[in-house]
């Protein structure tokens, strides 16, 4: 194991410790909202950001994925000069500066009628404006931010990443907690961290946007970015559409509860996002090595796992977290927090799983996978959502994140097979998925034993791996890039 798997294990880390300081700040704010917004007005607040997920989307355009796709192309006509960089930067933003400024412009124009086809009243005309201004100062942070990932510059990125998190957190005790102002002040200090991050990110755009836009450069983006768009549109319809459903068939309320569900549960899909984002500028060069499939299955292997320990943990301790960051009346979003972290794990295994596609460049499959898993996804939540509720919203959340993995591998099977272990990826799963279960049906009423209870589980686990093989100092040396492999690199250089 060599320079490919410390090079994805180091940007992992410096991803994961900005989304793990980024993951802190938002448990903050979880007692913030839980404490100063009753769960109708957080049912509010989820539903205006799933909203934010789907039109962020829109606004993109697939154009987050033609500018890491065209970076290595313009980076080899720059040469010296950077010019090709440049007029990636020039074109991709000034397409953006209008496409998006016409999208806020609309929306905050027809802000009324945004609310009432969201929540059935113009009453919240002014979180429609607060959300387009959110909307545009994102995408027009996006390409600056993309090139900066390519250039694998991870310190930087997640340094603005942190500084946006710290100024939601310094406005929410400001704006919700000091004035009072409910959803609209969560909403202004979504907006105001959104701005902070695009003045940032000034000298990037001093310094990189001195080429004039290339039209034909432009045709090439979104022929290469559109047919990307019903990919996160899908996932987006697995993320949110049950939200929309619960409040629909059920309550605000209750859509509140399953927020704050969520919103513990995400500490498992912090990890999936910092791993991803190591992985991604470096799966290519990988492709190219001799032992790549090799390489391909023991990620996929190390990050089972990594992955079941980690969603075991979560729903283990789900009742003692809910516990500590929020009041009584949130208490049963315990219940979805271990499915829900499953659900984000699982997505990861499908972010692996489609690499087969992504190096090959047949990426066709994809909208057809994720498509068939979001229309899976909602006629299970028409069917289940009504009569129980939100532990059917996460049940299902699971079962189309599962869709996507099982369907990218097939998919990726037929044009670059790889041998995953499956076996032993799938007893992984598969005991993890029993022993939290077990953790569940054997709770102790008693608060104080909880905790003990769920560390006692967990150590059982790390047993289970011990005993099985697959936790050892030999399998500790090879994640961090050591072992025998290295060595024969040594030797051979």
């Amino acid at each position: 194991m060599d320079r490919p798997w410390r090079d994805i294990l180091r940007h992992s880390l410096v991803y994961g410790l900005g989304n793990a300081a980024s993951a802190i700040i938002g448990l903050i704010l979880v007692p913030v909202y839980a404490h100063y917004l009753a769960p109708q007005e957080f049912g509010l607040l989820a539903l205006w950001l799933s909203v934010y997920g789907v039109l962020g989307l829109i606004y993109d355009l697939g154009m987050q994925n033609s500018v890491g796709r065209f970076f290595f192309e313009r980076l080899e006509v720059s040469g010296s000069s950077g010019n090709g960089l440049a007029s990636l930067f020039s074109t991709a933003s000034a397409f953006l500066l209008c496409y998006g400024g016409s999208l806020s412009i609309l929306m905050w124009w027809f802000s009324g009628e945004v609310s009432r086809l969201l929540t059935g009243s113009p009453d919240h005309g002014v979180l429609a404006k607060i959300l387009a201004l959110i909307l545009f100062a994102d995408i027009m942070a996006m390409v600056p931010l993309t090139v900066m990932r390519m250039e694998e510059r991870s310190v930087r990125f997640v340094t603005l990443n942190i500084a946006r998190a710290g100024a939601a957190l310094v406005l929410n005790v400001l704006l919700v907690v000091g004035l009072g102002w409910g959803v609209r002040g969560a909403m202004l200090s979504n907006a105001g961290s959104s701005l902070l991050v695009l003045l940032l990110l000034a000298p990037e755009f001093i310094r990189r946007a001195r080429a004039a836009p290339v039209p034909s450069l432009l045709k090439r983006m979104l022929s290469f970015g559109l047919p990307f768009v019903p990919v996160p549109l899908s996932v987006w319809v697995i993320d949110y559409s049950d939200r929309y459903l619960l409040e629909l068939f059920r309550s605000r309320s209750e859509l509140g509860i399953y927020a704050l569900g969520y919103r513990v549960a995400q500490v498992v899909q912090l990890a999936v996002t910092a791993f991803s984002m190591g992985w991604a500028p470096i799966r290519f060069k990988v492709f190219s090595r001799p032992d790549a499939r090799e390489i391909y299955s023991a990620i996929a292997k190390n990050y089972v796992i990594l992955m079941t320990t980690g969603c075991l943990a979560v729903s283990l301790f789900a009742e003692e977290v809910v516990a500590l960051v929020a009041p009584a009346d949130y208490r049963q979003a315990a219940g979805v927090v271990g499915l829900l972290g499953a659900g984000y794990g699982l997505y990861g295994l499908f972010l692996i799983m489609v690499t087969g596609m992504g190096v090959t460049m047949r990426t066709k499959p994809m909208a057809w996978i994720t498509l068939g898993a979001a229309a899976g996804n909602v006629v299970l939540n028409l069917l289940l959502i009504p009569r129980y509720g939100m532990a059917a919203a996460a049940f299902t959340t699971v079962v189309a994140n599962g869709g996507l993995a099982v369907g990218a591998w097939l998919a990726s099977q037929r044009v670059y097979p790889v041998p995953y272990p499956w076996g032993a990826m799938g007893g992984l799963i598969g005991s993890a998925a029993a022993l939290g279960l077990l953790g569940k049906l054997s709770d102790p009423s008693s608060p104080s034993l909880g905790a003990l209870h769920a560390s006692a589980l967990l150590g059982l686990w790390v047993w289970i791996l011990r005993l099985s093989g697959q936790l050892s100092l030999g399998w500790l040396r090879e994640l961090m890039g050591g072992g025998e492999g290295e060595g024969r690199d040594r030797q051979d250089g």
